[in-house]
C-alpha cells in the first residue's frame, strides 16, 4: 500500500503540510515494520522515499523554495513524522500541534 493525500485546489502549502504529515504519521502507525524498513538501506526504502519526495514537493509547490532549501525542509518534517511515529503516541490533537510548530520553523527559514 502507498501513501496517497489528496490536497484541495488553491490550499496554502503549510495547510497541504499538515495534510501530509497527519496522513504519513497515520500510515505509519498502521504499518509498524514500515519504519524498520524506512531506517534500513534497500531498494524497497528508496522507492518509498522517492514517493514520498514526491508527495512533499506536490506539498510545497507554491512555497517557491530553493532546492537546497526544499531539501532541508524536506528532511526536518520527515524526521519529525518518523519520531512521532516511533513514539508510539497517537494523539491527533497532539501531532497538528507540533506539526504546527515543524511548518512555522520552515516557514521561518525560508525567508
Amino acid at each position: 500500500a502507498k501513501l496517497r493525500v489528496k490536497f484541495a485546489a488553491g490550499q496554502r502549502w503549510q495547510a497541504k503540510l499538515h495534510a501530509l504529515g497527519d496522513a504519513y504519521a497515520k500510515f505509519l502507525r498502521n504499518r509498524r515494520a514500515l519504519i524498520t524498513l524506512l531506517v534500513r538501506s534497500s531498494r524497497d526504502s528508496k522507492a518509498a522515499a522517492a514517493h514520498f519526495d514526491a508527495i512533499f514537493h506536490d506539498a510545497i509547490e507554491g512555497a517557491h523554495f530553493g532546492d537546497a532549501f526544499a531539501e532541508v525542509a524536506r528532511d526536518t518534517f520527515v524526521d519529525f513524522v518518523h519520531g512521532f511515529a516511533l513514539s508510539g503516541r497517537s494523539n491527533g490533537a497532539a501531532l497538528l500541534r507540533e506539526l504546527g510548530v515543524v511548518i512555522a520553523g520552515i516557514e521561518a527559514g525560508s525567508r
